[in-house]
């Protein structure tokens, strides 16, 4: 396996396999300073190695949720090949 973090993965948009952390994440809360925020992949600014905690270093993570499907799906995938 790699090592590392829930947090530091999506921080980076870690990925192997041709697979980025991005491609699996239903949404994740985070706190602003002011209030919790329920944000979707697509408001979380991925690139290559980037998100937008990168540049907001304010945010904090506080909850991820993954589609489950998506990724029993993708390790079972993996195994076989």
């Amino acid at each position: 396996g790699i090592p590392g973090t829930i947090g530091g993965a999506i921080y980076m948009n870690a990925g192997a396999f041709g697979v980025e952390i991005s491609e699996l994440l239903s949404f994740v809360e985070v706190f602003d300073g002011n209030k919790v925020l329920r944000l979707k992949p697509s408001e979380l600014e991925f690139g290559y190695r980037d998100s937008i905690f990168r540049k907001n270093k304010d945010l904090i993570i506080l909850k991820v949720f993954f589609f489950f499907l998506l990724i029993i799906i993708s390790c079972q995938l993996l195994k076989l090949t």
